[in-house]
This record gives C-alpha cells, sequence and structure tokens, in this order.
C-alpha cells in the first residue's frame, strides 16, 4: 500500500471529484447500514463527490462532461450474484474503461463468481481493490491480476455510523445495564447455504447449539431463524437494547466459488435431496474442497451490538482485529464444546458490563472504526494518486452543470424507487396500483430528462 505524504494537507491541496457508482433497484426502503455505506463519502470527503445509480441508466454525456479525478466502483454495484446481469451493468458503462481516472473497485461477497469479478478489474484497470479477505487468500481470490498494476488493501465490509450511533443513544433503552435488561440472549439468522462451507454454517448453528442446551429452560430466549421474524428498521435496535447479549459469528465462506458452478451443483443437488443435511450434501458435491477459503471478517451486526452495548457470545475468531476475546466479547470454541462456561457468565452481569463498556470505548468512542476515517484514509490515497485533474475545469460552466444535473438526478431517484416499490406491494386496492403506477412513470419520465 502506498502511504500518503504527511506534508500535503487536504485542505490545502486541490479539491479533486470523486464518481461514485452504485446499481440499487426494488428495495425500497434501504436499510440504514447499506446507506451509511454508500453514502459515507458525501457525507465526509473533502472531495466533491457524485453519485449515479446505474439502475436507471448510465448518463453517459453529463458524466464525460465532468473533470473526474477518480471513480468508485460501489459494493451495490459490484454484486456479482446473476453474473448475466453483472455483465450486463458493465456493458453499459463501459466507456470508463479507458477513463484515466484513479479506480477504486469495492466488492464483497469475494466468495463467489471471482472469475467475472477478475476480468472486471482488468478490463476497468482498477487501480485500488479495497478487499473484505486478508492478503492470505487473495492468490485464491484474484489469480488473474496483476499486483504490479493493482494494489489491494484490506477493508472492512462497514464502520461504526455515528449518525446511527446518535439516534441510538437517543433510545429510551440506551444505557440500561446488562442486569436489568429482561432478554438473556437475543439473535435472529436465517439460512446457511451449504455451499458457503462449514463457515458458514455457523450462523444457523450457534443459534441452534444454544436453543438446545440444557440451560436454555431458565434463560430468557428470543432467539429465531425464521425469516418472517426478521426486525427491521430501528426496532432491531430496540431489540437489541432489550438484550443482555446477542450470539454470532463473523462473516464470511470457507469455499470459493470462481463461476458459480458449485452453488447451481448444490441447488440441484437439494432439489433431489431437499432433506440433506449440511454434511451430506457437502459430501456429494465438495468433499475435498471444504476449508479452500480463509475469507471470515467482522460484520456490521457486530459493530451494531457494541453500539448498544449488548454483550455479544461469538463464534471464536480473529473479527478483522478489531474485536479481542474475553476484553470485547465471549469466545465460543468452534466445536461448542464451552457452551456452559459462556452462558454461564450471564450471571455475572457485572463482568459483562465491563465487557460492552469496554467494546464501547475501544470500537465506538476511540473513532477508529468509523466511517469517517476510513473516508479520510481513501481521501489520501486520491489525493496523492488521482489524477492530476483540472482546476480550470472544474470551475468552468460545462462541469459545474454536470455536477448539479448529476446531484439533482440522484436526489430524484430515491422518490422514484419509492412510488416502484408501493406499487408492486401486495394487496394494494386496484385504485392505489394505479396511483402509484402513474407517479412512477412520472417520477421516472422526470429521470430520464435530468
Amino acid at each position: 500500500m502506498t502511504t500518503a505524504d504527511p506534508s500535503v494537507s487536504l485542505s490545502s491541496a486541490p479539491q479533486k471529484t470523486i464518481l461514485v457508482l452504485y446499481h440499487l433497484r426494488y428495495i425500497y426502503p434501504v436499510v440504514q447500514s447499506i446507506m451509511a455505506h454508500l453514502y459515507c463519502w458525501q457525507q465526509y470527503s473533502a472531495h466533491q463527490v457524485i453519485y449515479v445509480n446505474t439502475a436507471f441508466g448510465f448518463p453517459a454525456e453529463l458524466v464525460e462532461a465532468l473533470d473526474v479525478d477518480a471513480i468508485i466502483f460501489h459494493t451495490r454495484f459490484l454484486s456479482r450474484w446473476n453474473v448475466e446481469k453483472f455483465q450486463a451493468v458493465l456493458a453499459g458503462v463501459a466507456a470508463l474503461k479507458t477513463h484515466p481516472a484513479f479506480k477504486v473497485a469495492m466488492p464483497q461477497d469475494e466468495f463467489i463468481n471471482t472469475d467475472v469479478l477478475n476480468t472486471f478489474i482488468n478490463e476497468f484497470g482498477i487501480n485500488l481493490v479495497l478487499s473484505c479477505a486478508g492478503p492470505e487468500d487473495w492468490p485464491a481470490i484474484y489469480p488473474a491480476v496483476s499486483r504490479q498494476r493493482t494494489d489491494l488493501q484490506t477493508t472492512l465490509t462497514g464502520y461504526v455510523d455515528t449518525n446511527l450511533q446518535a439516534q441510538i443513544e437517543a433510545l429510551p433503552g440506551f444505557g440500561t445495564p446488562i442486569a436489568q435488561r429482561p432478554i438473556d440472549v437475543g439473535y435472529r439468522a436465517w439460512r446457511a447455504e451449504p455451499w458457503l462451507g462449514h463457515h458458514g454454517q455457523h450462523k444457523v448453528r450457534v443459534a441452534r447449539q444454544v436453543l438446545a442446551h440444557p440451560a436454555a429452560s431458565t434463560l430468557a430466549l428470543d432467539i429465531s431463524l425464521e425469516a418472517g421474524d426478521t426486525i427491521r428498521g430501528m426496532d432491531w435496535y430496540r431489540f437489541m437494547l432489550d438484550c443482555k447479549s446477542t450470539i454470532g459469528v463473523e462473516g464470511g465462506a470457507s469455499v470459493l466459488d470462481r463461476d458459480g458452478s458449485l452453488r447451481a451443483l448444490v441447488a440441484a443437488y437439494m432439489d433431489e435431496h431437499p432433506e440433506a443435511s449440511y454434511e451430506v450434501v457437502r459430501d456429494a458435491c465438495f468433499a475435498t474442497r471444504d476449508g479452500e477459503l480463509g475469507l471470515a471478517c467482522i460484520s456490521p451486526r457486530h459493530f451494531e451490538a457494541c453500539m448498544c452495548q449488548t454483550a455479544q457470545f461469538l463464534v471464536k475468531g480473529g473479527y478483522s482485529g478489531v474485536l479481542e476475546p474475553w476484553r470485547h466479547y465471549v469466545p465460543i470454541e468452534p466445536d461448542y464444546s464451552n457452551l456452559d462456561e459462556v452462558l454461564a457468565t450471564l450471571s455475572e452481569p457485572a463482568r459483562l458490563q465491563t465487557m460492552v463498556e469496554s467494546a464501547y470505548a475501544d470500537v465506538v468512542q476511540s473513532g477508529r472504526y468509523s466511517y469517517e476515517q476510513f473516508v479520510r484514509q481513501l481521501d489520501d490515497r486520491i489525493l496523492q494518486e488521482g489524477s492530476p485533474g483540472n482546476q480550470a475545469a472544474k470551475a468552468g460552466a460545462m462541469h459545474q452543470q454536470a455536477v448539479e444535473k448529476l446531484r439533482r438526478r440522484d436526489a430524484q431517484v430515491w422518490p422514484v424507487m419509492a412510488a416502484e416499490m408501493q406499487y408492486h406491494r401486495n394487496k394494494r386496492p386496484l385504485y392505489k396500483k394505479l396511483f402509484y403506477k402513474s407517479r412512477f412513470n412520472y417520477l421516472l419520465g422526470k429521470l430520464s430528462t435530468v
């Protein structure tokens, strides 16, 4: 990783223009963690930041009118669950392949369809990949990427959102001591796809192990693996504030599916054997491959628990170097052999209180893992390595008009998405569906004229 020159300060350097590309549709309202991750650049960058949602087309003429120094291909642009759709998205922005800007890619889910990700990085001339994986996994995930041309840097899947933290702290339950919370263990999860490998099974297994433990009958548990029990929005944080503890594991996978073929193979097998256990599916479809990937990292759920001062009982892991066992969380052995000891800590609320206070101070209040810190570090890279820029062009009418139009376009995307989702919701009277359809078409028409 290239380090920034400390003699150059952002306040005195010429402001650059950053273009952030994302692809988001058919989901509204968007969960706060996604919005915080997407718009952190707008909130914290010292540079001029412009957003384009390519799900509603790519305004090539407006982008061409900009004097762009850096392009960020956001996580929500690089979703590769459907390769054909992803390739269609890339085709829509093909003109950027030869753009001279400093290009940053922020992929996640680096255990699926990585072949097409490698191709994208090479064809678009990506300068920096912000990977959730560690260096030990890069040779497997990015075998076709030249390290002389493209730098890889480990990042987190999310950071502490200070705006969300302020909202949590304003809730009535914030600051309630562990001893006074009504729920001993609270947790929500849904499904564990077999093709994620052994690591991916922990998010379901940890819940089942706790529910089956002899101590469960004497504990106040609110644990569910049913999709219908999902808790959304601020209600999730209210729930966390009612919980003495929550359980969990690092995000990630222990199998690498380069082209989606393993996922398809497992799906076909499970169609024929719907009751097959994970072990049976593994032995039939990828017996020798489990463990070929070590991708495991801290997730937004862990930060949320820290923000809510809720104790965490977590399957032992590295947690991206952020959380330390017995200081920030109670470690569960991967074979669950110490669940007696883990659950026994619920009878020691003072011990758990010390742990959550340490996590709150070290992870939340320190600012080390905030979106602001993350953006500032990338600002430094863009300042040092971005294209030289043309300040005269940035001050020109063409650039400024394009900036205004693109910002207006991005602001108008959200009402369009809201109307679209209202129209598609079930059990709507016909007159309401017609209303939302007409409103969607009207707003979409306005969007296309920007």
